[in-house]
């Protein structure tokens, strides 16, 4: 049996800081993250934590160094 889907998680923050209003509207955004057991995908959570970081970092960078995106 071939099981296809998606998995979404906020890399950052284990539960997004909304107000109540976007948590009615968009609770699969909002709901704190749900990670499969360790036993199932070990090192899962931290590896996936650690890259979330570091695609964040990258991006915090470029925009540092590249003048179009820098808010004045």
């Amino acid at each position: 049996m071939q099981i296809i889907g998606s998995y979404y998680v906020n890399p950052i923050h284990e539960q997004a800081n909304a107000s109540g209003d976007l948590k009615k509207r968009f609770p699969e955004y909002t709901d704190p993250n749900i990670w499969p057991a360790e036993d199932v995908l070990p090192g899962f959570r931290d590896a996936f934590q650690k890259l979330g970081k570091l695609i964040v970092d990258v991006g915090a960078m470029l925009a540092k160094v590249h003048p179009h995106y820098i808010h004045k």
